[in-house]
């Protein structure tokens, strides 16, 4: 198990992928991009770049906002929530 969330961004090159590591090492985001999955695609894309822009502020690992950015994309969302709900 990595020791933060910025290990999980520094090793991976694939965004999904590091999302992926910082969800099975982050119960709080991962239960905070759960719900944000579970949203219809506008409010997804809403609130996401809100995520965003606050994660920009507080300089946030270099690899989450590409990672969380994947989250746009409506297919990519749905295959991620059916695999966190299992």
């Amino acid at each position: 198990m990595k020791n933060s969330i910025r290990d999980c961004c520094e090793e991976n090159s694939d965004p999904l992928d590091t999302l992926i590591e910082v969800l099975n090492n982050d119960q709080e985001i991962k239960e905070r991009v759960i719900q944000l999955l579970q949203m219809d695609p506008c409010r997804r894309h809403a609130v996401l770049n809100k995520w965003l822009e606050q994660l920009r502020g507080k300089h946030a690992p270099p690899g989450m906002i590409p990672a969380l950015t994947c989250l746009f994309a409506d297919t990519v969302a749905m295959k991620l929530l059916k695999k966190l709900e299992r």
